[in-house]
């Protein structure tokens, strides 16, 4: 009975390594996210940078990211204008992103954000 429940033990520790491994591959990297509408969105993050483009909102918007475990990080905005100038959202806002499901090329993620109730999902695919 004690060696069943060791090598159950083995296994799941096992089964978690292979998760952790998996989310590591997302760290850095060059990703898309295709919108609702079809837009696309280019992601370049590196260490604890992130920029974003969106060729058709002709904006550019920097970064912090900061790991909090392996499958959850926050961004907050270091900089960041659209083609008018303005702000492309609050310096304030900080969004926590946790990745429910890891797959070959891409992941799922639930995005949140300390000043809005709404929560989006959605699939980042990495392209590089």
């Amino acid at each position: 009975m004690k060696t069943c429940i060791a090598v159950i033990g083995l296994f799941i520790s096992f089964g978690l390594f292979g998760q952790q491994e998996k989310h590591h591959q997302f760290k850095n990297g060059i990703f898309k996210i295709i919108g609702d509408q079809g837009q696309e969105y280019i992601i370049v993050r590196k260490g604890n940078r992130q920029i974003e483009y969106d060729s058709r909102a002709k904006t550019k918007i920097e970064l912090v990211v900061t790991w909090i475990d392996s499958c959850t990080y926050t961004l907050q905005l270091k900089k960041g204008t659209t083609k008018s100038g303005d702000s492309a959202f609050p310096q304030e806002m900080v969004l926590t992103v946790v990745i429910l499901e890891v797959k070959e090329n891409s992941y799922i993620h639930r995005t949140s954000s300390n000043l809005f109730e709404t929560t989006l999902e959605g699939e980042v695919y990495k392209i590089k």
